[in-house]
């Protein structure tokens, strides 16, 4: 099958691994440091990729908790439609 497939496609093929590592290590870093707004919205992005949106937004909202002003935790609050002030 890989054969017949473009060195995109294949590529293509891998996302969803890259976000699963990239998850799993902004989980452990969350576990490690609860309140890094940093690594809150490293995990929110890896699930919303995943499809994990309650994940993403229960993130979300803790990273702006923690730091109303972070334009990344904002942006992904937009991007998910949440109402932020």
């Amino acid at each position: 099958q890989m054969a017949n497939q473009s060195k995109d496609e294949v590529e293509l093929a891998k996302v969803p691994l890259y976000y699963d590592r990239a998850y799993q290590w902004a989980d452990q870093a969350v576990v490690a440091i609860p309140n890094s707004v940093k690594y809150l919205n490293a995990r929110a992005g890896a699930a919303l990729q995943l499809k994990k949106v309650d994940v993403a937004k229960r993130d979300v909202i803790a990273a702006l908790e923690l730091d109303p002003t972070d334009e990344t935790a904002r942006g992904l609050a937009t991007l998910m439609g949440l109402k932020i002030d």
